[in-house]
């Protein structure tokens, strides 16, 4: 998945919508604390707001146990590795 700097969700590929169980599109604007359990969402989010600063590739939560919620309410243990994306710029000649 692809979030923005404010944690809403901008892309998810097919296969995370099948493992959390939503339909192609479904995840796009809405914050990646949707697919946490309610009662760690706050923690979730001062986390993420940790990992922003400095940005770079690292695993997420280590040493916690880490839970994805799906949408039907079922709950499954998650591992999360976090890489910061910085799109080139349109005059670059790489792909």
């Amino acid at each position: 998945m692809l979030a923005d700097g404010d944690g809403m969700l901008v892309l998810a590929n097919r296969r995370l919508e099948e493992i959390f169980g939503y339909q192609q599109d479904d995840l796009a604007g809405h914050p990646v604390e949707s697919l946490i359990p309610a009662d760690l969402r706050m923690a979730h989010h001062s986390h993420r707001a940790d990992c922003a600063q400095p940005p770079e590739t690292r695993p997420a939560g280590a040493g916690a146990r880490l839970v994805g919620l799906r949408e039907d309410g079922s709950t499954f243990p998650v591992e999360i590795s976090l890489s910061p994306y910085r799109p080139r710029p349109a005059s670059s000649p790489w792909p």
